[in-house]
């Protein structure tokens, strides 16, 4: 695998076949560097969005809407034909009523996966077809959720043959706050500064467990205690639901000596 001279991408040939193909998405996703420190490593955990971007309207989502449709179409054999041209018509009103638009549970079936097979830094989404999409836009409430999240959890470890899958909350919309979940990873220890400065437990969910405990949230202590889900619905308050034991699947490791 190399760069090729004329920058069409990363150069990549099936030794099989012969066949030579050039990736270029590389080039134009937009990851971030990684907040990786001497004592913490992030690189297996999800980005924390620090910016919350204005929700766009007009021609944006026109645009956008528009390419995404005629994605969709063409992947199943139907562009320009009479059930795409009217879905757009449909989408189109919507969002000049109202600056966005409902998809249908098919169509985010196909965004969820596309994204993720588009996803340059993951490497499982060579598994992108057999992606579970969990349509969860009718939930309002925070108990909602995290039900939603045990129903995603108990799917995705399987009883240890781990599947893939991903759970969509309500999208955002004016006058209403986001649908939110604070944890990073479904699964996490949680971490506790002690007297002398020292960190017990992972230090990366520090903030996580201190947020947790100003909520009401009380651990055990040690360095194994399991983080609750905490989640916020369209009212705004955060919420925190300690995860099923049964729901937590952890390897017992011990030290050879």
């Amino acid at each position: 695998m190399k760069q090729h001279a004329n920058n069409e991408g990363i150069r990549l040939k099936n030794w099989s076949t012969g066949e030579v193909l050039y990736d270029t998405l590389h080039s134009t996703s937009n990851v971030k560097a990684l907040n990786c420190r001497s004592t913490i490593c992030t690189a297996n955990h999800m980005n924390t969005i620090k910016e919350v971007k204005p929700i766009r309207t007009g021609d944006a989502v026109l645009d956008d809407a528009k390419k995404f449709i005629d994605e969709f179409y063409a992947s199943i054999e139907k562009f320009e034909s009479a059930e795409h041209l009217n879905r757009w018509s449909e989408i189109k009103t919507q969002i000049e009523e109202s600056d966005g638009y409902i998809m249908k549970t098919e169509e985010l079936k196909y965004g969820a996966t596309v994204a993720w097979r588009n996803a340059p830094r993951c490497p499982g989404r060579i598994q992108w077809k057999k992606l579970q999409v969990f349509d969860s836009r009718h939930v309002g409430t925070a108990q909602g959720m995290f039900e939603a999240m045990c129903t995603h959890l108990q799917y995705a470890t399987n009883g240890g043959i781990l599947q893939s899958a991903i759970t969509v909350f309500p999208p955002r919309q004016k006058g209403r706050c986001d649908f939110r979940v604070w944890n990073s990873t479904m699964i996490g220890y949680g971490c506790y500064k002690q007297p002398d400065g020292t960190l017990l437990g992972d230090p990366f969910n520090l903030e996580l467990t201190q947020a947790a405990q100003k909520l009401g949230w009380a651990g055990k202590g040690t360095r194994q205690d399991i983080l609750p889900l905490i989640v916020q619905a369209g009212d705004g308050e955060a919420h925190f639901f300690d995860i099923p034991e049964d729901l937590v699947l952890q390897v017992p490791l011990r030290h050879p000596k």
